[in-house]
């Protein structure tokens, strides 16, 4: 373990959300603190369990991401889980992530989208104030809830914000939630290449939909894998594919951990994949753990070196920024 550890120097999540990867100590105490329903007469070990997929189940509905939203409803919620988040990834040894989180949802009681995401900045920043080697961005993600006129103008509000926040700790736009109706959500990075704001976007099974946004980053990608076309085009375009594999294997998608992941299959052809843990708390993961699932599909430390390294290349850092970080841990 030490080996391995001093060995892969280069770790990066490029994919990581912030309310998945709250701590059910932080959620336990900021209920109690503020009286937040049905967590504040909930035991620690009580919210802990709503918060992670119990082995061998699914959490089609994200329900396991409800309490800590609720938490995150005030600024102290959003500052403290981002600014801890950040404290954890330093003391992983981490050297660079991009944490992202949708600021709609935290407007319930009183928040609008702007001072989440100052808050979130706030957690951001001050968390980096002690960090070893970590540096770290936000992603502002829109929400794709099935039905694109439902949330519209609080899309449209995270685009600008992404805009308004950009190289101030906001460094990119994502589209999260379901994945029906994708073609309907264009218009969102229609605008955001408008306005030069770097993009994601999830797509687990919508790939040939995603293509059409022109992000250079997709999250997850797996149906990528499965059609010939798709791969082809994802390798021209260069297209870097954000992959989660305990993530992948934890929800009903039919994967199996093995050389036939889309994971390993995509990176033997030459795709630019990356490893990432998508969400902490709530699959009960670190990137040593991802690390090691990769290595039972039967890829070796060097070639997850490599795709740490294409996830230098993808981030949204500046070129010289990544051109040091790519320098200093060269293989």
């Amino acid at each position: 373990e030490r080996r391995i550890l001093m060995k892969i120097r280069n770790k990066i999540d490029l994919h990581l959300h912030i309310d998945g990867s709250a701590r059910p100590e932080t959620v336990n105490e900021l209920a109690k603190k503020y009286n937040i329903e049905p967590e504040c007469s909930m035991t620690l070990e009580e919210i802990r369990n709503s918060m992670v997929i119990a082995e061998g189940e699914y959490d089609p509905d994200f329900l396991t991401f409800e309490a800590p939203i609720r938490a995150m409803q005030n600024e102290e919620g959003l500052y403290r889980i981002t600014k801890e988040l950040v404290e954890t990834l330093d003391e992983q040894g981490l050297i660079y992530a991009e944490l992202r989180f949708a600021p709609q949802y935290h407007t319930q009681k009183g928040l609008n989208q702007k001072q989440a995401v100052e808050a979130a900045i706030s957690g951001l920043q001050d968390g980096l104030k002690n960090a070893k080697q970590l540096k770290a961005q936000l992603i502002l993600c829109a929400m794709n809830h099935c039905d694109p006129a439902h949330n519209h103008s609080e899309n449209l509000e995270t685009v600008h914000l992404v805009k308004e926040y950009l190289h101030k700790g906001v460094c990119a736009l994502d589209l999260a939630g379901y994945e029906e109706r994708m073609p309907e959500y264009k218009d969102l990075f229609d605008l955001a290449h408008k306005l030069n704001i770097p993009c994601t976007t999830h797509s687990e099974f919508t790939v040939k939909d995603a293509l059409t946004y022109n992000t250079t980053r997709i999250g997850h990608g797996y149906q990528t894998a499965l059609i010939e076309e798709l791969s082809n085009e994802v390798i021209r375009k260069k297209v870097t594919l954000e992959m989660c594999p305990d993530s992948s294997l934890s929800y009903e998608y039919g994967l199996t951990g093995d050389t036939t992941h889309p994971l390993a299959v995509l990176f033997k052809k030459g795709a630019k994949v990356t490893i990432n843990t998508d969400n902490m708390t709530v699959l009960d993961t670190t990137l040593e753990k991802e690390y090691e699932l990769v290595r039972k599909m039967g890829l070796s430390d060097e070639d997850i070196i490599q795709m740490n390294n294409y996830a230098i290349e993808a981030s949204f850092l500046s070129d010289e920024e990544k051109a040091q970080m790519l320098q200093i841990h060269k293989i």
